[in-house]
């Protein structure tokens, strides 16, 4: 039960993170450093870069059949 409640947790951190680049919002150069190379660092960096999943395979802006702008 544990183990389910901290899986669950982690994964929410790891989406508000990705939701956090998605929204363009920058983090300090400090941050970066610390959480370079850490899946926090690449949630932030995919959501930033417009990276998603769709059907169990990643894809980013480049590999759309549409155009919409961002913010």
């Amino acid at each position: 039960m544990i183990s389910k409640n901290w899986d669950y947790m982690v994964s929410y951190i790891y989406r508000e993170f990705y939701l956090f680049g998605y929204k363009k919002h920058s983090l300090p150069r400090t941050l970066r450093c610390l959480f370079a190379k850490t899946k926090l660092h690449r949630s932030w960096l995919s959501g930033s870069m417009g990276v998603y999943c769709e059907n169990g395979q990643r894809r980013g802006v480049k590999s759309r059949d549409w155009y919409t702008r961002r913010k």
